[in-house]
């Protein structure tokens, strides 16, 4: 499930146009469900909004509320408002927490739960694990 998942989220992203051979990872941040971890997200996406790492909004209940968190951030270009909902995980669980997909190996993409306050060191070194 896990692999599957991360497949169809570069899937979809290839088929929106987005060069996703040019970033190391993809962070998927649903608005709804846990309140602190997506508050912790916003803050992962504020601090590494520069990085190598491809950003998607989902489950988005007002867009203009996300506008008035993040601001300008949202329009730049490694960033996506699924306002379609096609990155919304069938398992509903998936969807109540961030979460940060590994795709520097073609053949094998992994995944994990984005948990509050780590750092994107911190992540990196539990992917090579």
């Amino acid at each position: 499930m896990k692999e599957d998942y991360a497949r169809i989220v570069v899937s979809n992203l290839r088929e929106e146009g987005v060069n996703v051979d040019s970033y190391t990872h993809i962070a998927i941040i649903p608005e709804e469900g846990c309140g602190g971890c997506i508050s912790e997200a916003e803050h992962f996406f504020c601090e590494n909004v520069e990085s190598d790492i491809f950003f998607v909004f989902t489950k988005i209940r007002s867009r203009k509320e996300l506008v008035l968190r993040l601001g300008k951030l949202l329009e730049r270009e490694n960033v996506l408002l699924d306002i379609e909902q096609r990155y919304v995980a069938k398992k509903e669980e998936m969807n109540i927490y961030p979460i940060l997909i590994d795709i520097r190996t073609d053949d094998e993409y992994t995944w994990l739960f984005l948990e509050p306050g780590m750092s994107y060191e911190r992540i990196l070194e539990q992917f090579e694990k």
